[in-house]
């Protein structure tokens, strides 16, 4: 049977409808590959979620540095220098000689004139608190004593409840009635503080002395006994004021106050206070851990349009989806290649720019083929430090859509001589 003239044209019909299809079918797919693109590089510029929290692990590390155990042995040290040798050592050690005078001599003993010799401590520090602090404390606690700025404090206990709490235990030393006694020295232990309150210190008092007649006889009393004090902290000794000494003090306050110390727990940790709920009950060092995993999870995130997205996920699935409508295009491509002779002028006039002719449209046509493959690999390259197994498929993904693009560039190329040869 002989073909007919009718049936060759209606076969080139058939045939350059085809093409027409697949010209629409190949735009299509390019669309959404720049759909995809666009999407990617939105992705690219948009600000991650990551926080680093690096203002608040600075304020941690300056916590962590305060160093109270030499604070403490500072303090301990400023406890003899505050407390010996001072005019209020002196004129205690005097009110006390008379008020022991007078509670010996209501119970019938016979007391020296002359000034007795006593050793007498007369300032405290709450060691306890700094110890337990050191060991255990939480980020609320140091804040808490930083504000309280505590130091030593001179303690001021009245003599005449000392000579009591004293003369109330003599009768259990058994010493014979109407003794004359020849000396006494008392020895006033550093005061340690209870906990109970300011001022609030359990103080050890022994009392020393000795009795002449009938027989010389030595004898000491042993008090040990929580007494209410008088007094005030000294200013140089304060936990400011020796921070500010070690120029550790400005790490820990707010910058932009202008006041001088003591500073008020208003402007303490003025960067942890917006982490507060995550570290207010934790030590130091947990709480830097804390951070820590905080700041590694927020660098798995980006944010879209506002919306947070897994890192991983989008450096696993943008460079996958790209591969496959690569793959798609290549092979439509590859198809049409394929079917087209090259005859009627269908791909001259196709509206598409890839195959629009001239020089600007055709380096037009490699940055609309090139540019996905480009957004992926700024993608994986911003995202190298989420450290998941996501993105080394995502790696091997890019590399193959960077290859396929390259294919799909020389397949449209040919698709543009032919499209320059019908014209």
């Amino acid at each position: 049977m002989m073909t007919t003239s009718r049936d060759k044209a209606t076969h080139e019909e058939r045939r350059l409808s085809i093409v027409e299809e697949s010209l629409k079918t190949l735009r299509a797919i390019h669309r959404m590959l720049m759909l995809l693109c666009a999407t990617v590089f939105v992705v690219d510029l948009s600000p991650s979620g990551q926080n680093d929290y690096s203002a608040e692990m600075a304020e941690l590390n300056a916590v962590a540095r305060i160093g109270l155990d030499r604070f403490i042995a500072d303090s301990l040290k400023n406890i003899e220098a505050t407390g010996k040798g001072t005019d209020l050592a002196r004129i205690y050690s005097k009110a006390f000689d008379s008020a022991m005078r007078r509670e010996f001599e209501k119970i019938g003993f016979g007391v020296p004139r002359e000034s007795m010799g006593h050793e007498v401590f007369l300032a405290g520090f709450d060691e306890g608190r700094a110890w337990s602090l050191l060991r255990n404390g939480t980020v609320s606690d140091y804040r808490d004593f930083l504000s309280d700025n505590i130091g030593v404090e001179c303690v001021f206990i009245e003599p005449e409840k000392i000579a009591t709490a004293l003369v109330e235990k003599v009768p259990d030393v058994n010493i014979p009635a109407n003794s004359e006694i020849g000396g006494m020295k008392l020895v006033m232990a550093p005061p340690v503080h209870t906990g109970d309150g300011i001022g609030t210190f359990r103080v050890k008092l022994i009392l020393f002395f000795f009795v002449e007649e009938p027989k010389v006889r030595h004898y000491h009393i042993v008090v040990e006994k929580n007494f209410v004090s008088k007094g005030g902290q000294v200013d140089e000794t304060r936990i400011q004021s020796w921070l500010e000494r070690q120029g550790t003090l400005k790490d820990l306050v707010e910058s932009s106050v202008v006041v001088s110390p003591p500073y008020k727990t208003e402007s303490l940790f003025p960067n942890l206070k917006y982490v507060w709920s995550l570290v207010a009950d934790e030590t130091p060092e947990e709480g830097k851990r804390i951070l820590m995993e905080k700041a590694s999870e927020s660098q798995r995130e980006v944010l879209l349009l506002g919306v947070p997205f897994d890192v991983g996920m989008v450096v696993f699935a943008a460079p996958m989806v790209t591969t496959i409508i690569y793959l798609f295009f290549l092979s439509y491509l590859a198809h049409l290649k394929r079917i087209y002779d090259g005859a009627g002028e269908i791909l001259h006039e196709f509206p598409w720019l890839l195959l629009f002719p001239g020089v600007n449209y055709s380096r037009a046509s490699k940055a609309l083929v090139l540019l996905p493959s480009l957004a992926l690999v700024l993608l994986v390259g911003r995202h190298l430090r989420i450290g998941d197994w996501t993105l080394i498929p995502g790696i091997v993904f890019t590399v193959f859509s960077v290859i396929l693009a390259f294919y799909c560039l020389r397949e449209i190329n040919h698709l543009r001589k032919k499209a320059s040869l019908a014209a």
